[in-house]
């Protein structure tokens, strides 16, 4: 959501628009803008233009903020990363995807495209560290629920990871090809990962 802009764009489905189309999206029984309008006027308690009142609020103002590491040092990332994505492999399907949107296996290999693991995250990110590799404070990494470091992937972000090099040709970060949007999708729909 850009509140700036009044628009939304959804990565799962491709849906977007301003805030009265997002409105519709979650309130199927209003039929059109201008009763959506109407709608989102009358749940902010606003009448005219200059009776506008605050409405109550409804959820926590504290927010807990996790502190930060500070950012390793651009060959650690790129060191790390090189040995995360080495433990990993291309699927055949994202490897079919990939030829099937012209890109040549040498391309492919050049390039050093992965599929994100499927599970296993914790103990991928225990290999990293047992094999001497920092993870503190490289972009990707964090301390899970259980205390125990762990790798930003899950089932919503399975896809095809797309390293992301500095301008010296280190990788400091990825992105992540949603999978779910390959088949017949016309535009680029990536979710940011490791960055």
């Amino acid at each position: 959501m850009n509140i700036v802009k009044n628009a939304y764009r959804c990565n799962y489905c491709g849906a977007v628009g301003g805030m009265l189309d997002l409105y519709m999206q979650f309130h199927p029984e209003v039929s059109d803008r201008s009763e959506a309008y109407h709608a989102v006027k009358k749940a902010l308690c606003i009448g005219t233009d200059n009776d506008w009142i605050q409405p109550k609020q409804r959820f926590r103002t504290e927010q807990t903020v996790i502190p930060q590491a500070k950012t390793a040092m651009p060959w650690e990332i790129h060191k790390t990363h090189s040995f995360l994505f080495s433990q990993l492999s291309l699927s055949s399907k994202h490897k079919q995807d990939l030829l099937r949107r012209g890109l040549s296996e040498e391309q492919i290999e050049r390039h050093g495209y992965k599929s994100t693991p499927p599970f296993g995250f914790t103990t991928l990110a225990q290999s990293v560290i047992d094999n001497g590799f920092a993870v503190e404070g490289v972009p990707g990494f964090y301390v899970g629920d259980d205390g125990r470091w762990t790798v930003r992937f899950h089932a919503k972000s399975s896809g095809i990871i797309i390293p992301i090099l500095s301008t010296s040709g280190q990788i400091q970060g990825a992105q992540i090809r949603l999978g779910r949007m390959w088949a017949g999708d016309s535009e680029q729909v990536s979710q940011g990962c490791c960055q």
